[in-house]
């Protein structure tokens, strides 16, 4: 584990404790080119976008999700229950339109890469609010 996702993970925890509502939306390229090179799969990229077929947005989903998410989530949680992890697909969060790289002027298509255009980040705030309420029972319990 790097310890800049350590610092990380403590920096959240501490705007928790500060009041203020955290929602961090991460990638994962590399954990994702790790993946795929241990299954062999070649990629390919284009203006530095992934060339991204339905298959390997199989791999994409499991490192960033299956992964990735959950380290996150655990290095928060190590200070108490602060994180919760969700993925951008779910109840549609965030909104993606495809997108194609520029290469020598050229459009070229890399498949399922994209650009979020809308984020729907209500569909976190009873999280947010529930922990609001618990800090203030916390918070209460302790005068």
């Amino acid at each position: 584990m790097c310890p800049t996702t350590w610092t990380t993970g403590k920096d959240i925890v501490f705007l928790c404790y500060a009041g203020v509502r955290v929602i961090v939306v991460h990638g994962g390229g590399p954990q994702i080119n790790s993946v795929l090179d241990r299954f062999g799969v070649e990629t390919a990229f284009a203006s530095g976008l992934r060339g991204t077929s339905p298959e390997m947005m199989d791999v994409v989903r499991m490192v960033l999700v299956g992964q990735v998410n959950r380290d996150l989530v655990g290095l928060i949680n190590v200070h108490g229950p602060f994180a919760i992890g969700m993925s951008g697909e779910d109840a549609h969060l965030m909104t993606a339109t495809r997108r194609h790289a520029v290469v020598d002027g050229e459009h070229v298509d890399v498949g399922l890469a994209g650009d979020v255009v809308a984020c729907a980040p209500t569909l976190c705030s009873p999280f947010s609010t529930a922990a609001t309420s618990r800090d203030r029972h916390r918070r209460a319990r302790r005068r």
